[in-house]
């Protein structure tokens, strides 16, 4: 949770908060890097995700900006400014027996 943020207003030093809604949480958007209609392994993962405000989100999507996807952020060049956006990291539970089997 990044407390309802646009991720890109964060790094280009604008107010992150797009509006306030009517139960007092701030409004953001949800953005899939690699897009699900692609229907590619790992398109509706958290770490395809960037929250953004409405008028980013729309950039996104129909301004031609090419988001190069790492294995640890998503970058691209927005206002002439590069962003480097932290992809998040989802920790993986592997089962304690499976540990143990893999270790024999």
């Amino acid at each position: 949770n990044n407390g309802f943020k646009c991720q890109i207003c964060e790094v280009l030093g604008h107010n992150p908060i797009g509006f306030i809604k009517k139960n007092d949480k701030p409004y953001v958007e949800a953005h899939h890097v690699m897009p699900v209609s692609k229907k590619e392994v790992g398109s509706l993962s958290a770490s395809n995700v960037m929250t953004v405000c409405a008028n980013h989100h729309r950039q996104l999507h129909y301004g031609g900006i090419d988001v190069t996807i790492t294995e640890k952020a998503f970058e691209f060049v927005v206002a002439e400014t590069l962003v480097t956006i932290p992809k998040l990291v989802i920790p993986v539970e592997v089962p304690a027996a499976q540990v143990h089997q893999a270790a024999i």
